[in-house]
């Protein structure tokens, strides 16, 4: 059976709906990129920081296939894989934007070319010396 409809609303030129994927519907997964829980972190030159995404298909939509990491700014999503936690080191000073791409697919063909749905997350690291 297909996937229910996305529910949301639309007020005043403003499209709203919810973050979560099974309370949403469509064919959307979301995705939610974290370090402990937060969306900000503050860490020193050399620390290892711990990322994990929290990912919610609606029923229906099909199944993770793929997650895509960039730590540093990195077009290509130099970590690709299912795993849904990631560590990293950031070795210069400042601010970063560490982005997740997600894919779902939905019969989960991993190698679907024109299927593939995806959506993306992103959230700050400051790093400091």
């Amino acid at each position: 059976a297909p996937p229910k409809e996305a529910k949301y609303a639309l007020n005043k030129g403003e499209l709203k709906y919810s973050d979560g994927g099974m309370e949403r519907g469509g064919i959307q997964a979301t995705c939610n990129v974290t370090s402990n829980g937060k969306k900000r972190v503050f860490a020193k030159v050399g620390e290892e920081v711990s990322f994990e995404v929290n990912v919610e298909i609606p029923k229906g939509a099909g199944e993770l296939v793929n997650v895509e990491w960039s730590f540093e700014g990195e077009k290509d999503y130099p970590l690709k894989g299912l795993e849904k936690t990631a560590t990293h080191v950031f070795e210069k000073k400042g601010t970063y934007v560490v982005c997740v791409r997600i894919y779902t697919e939905r019969e989960g063909d991993k190698n679907a070319v024109f299927t593939k749905i995806p959506n993306i997350d992103k959230m700050v690291v400051d790093v400091i010396e």
